[in-house]
């Protein structure tokens, strides 16, 4: 209570720099949270940082720890490329069955792409809104070939598709999807699974 007392008494800026001090002498995530709490405008080079903690985080199956890293680099990206890091931490929150929580709203605004379409029926799915969750995959698959959905969303998207076919005893979606999953291939398969 009282270290949070003394921190808020702390003017912002004096607060920045004491934190790009601490920066400068620690290491890792540690340093990289310090830089984050010190930052007050966009900053290329600390977002880079930010999604290269992120994939090493997914590459030692940390899918929670790498969506939180991702989401503070969205915050802290330059407008255009906010989009694609909040859809990048929402793939891992659905793959680790986390809920979206309070970024569904963001999510839901964005611009209508294959990326967002496959996002929102996955979580659509979670929530049991299956014919809705349906119809936005199948959009998102139909729209969104291999140069626009990751090899790891596409299959995504087919397996969710493949479970909604189970649930609603449709045997010819889970052949057709599965048959889809399959071809994404095992290192596909692999890291969607992870």
């Amino acid at each position: 209570l009282t270290r949070t007392a003394v921190y808020q008494s702390i003017s912002a800026g004096r607060r920045a720099q004491l934190h790009q001090r601490a920066a400068a002498v620690t290491a890792g995530t540690e340093a990289l949270h310090h830089r984050v709490a010190a930052a007050v405008e966009p900053a290329a080079d600390l977002v880079a940082d930010l999604v290269h903690a992120a994939r090493a985080e997914v590459g030692r199956g940390a899918r929670h720890q790498a969506a939180r890293l991702l989401l503070t680099a969205a915050e802290l990206a330059p407008t255009g490329e906010r989009d694609d890091l909040l859809l990048d931490a929402a793939h891992h929150l659905l793959v680790i069955g986390q809920p979206i929580g309070e970024h569904l709203p963001a999510i839901e605004a964005l611009g209508e792409t294959p990326r967002r379409g496959v996002a929102l029926g996955r979580i659509r799915m979670a929530e049991g809104r299956l014919h809705e969750a349906r119809t936005l995959l199948e959009a998102a698959w139909a729209a969104g070939g291999e140069a626009t959905l990751p090899p790891e969303e596409r299959a995504a998207a087919a397996e969710a598709l493949a479970v909604i076919g189970i649930s609603t005893l449709d045997t010819d979606a889970v052949i057709r999807w599965s048959d889809e999953l399959g071809a994404a291939g095992p290192t596909t398969l692999a890291t969607t699974l992870r």
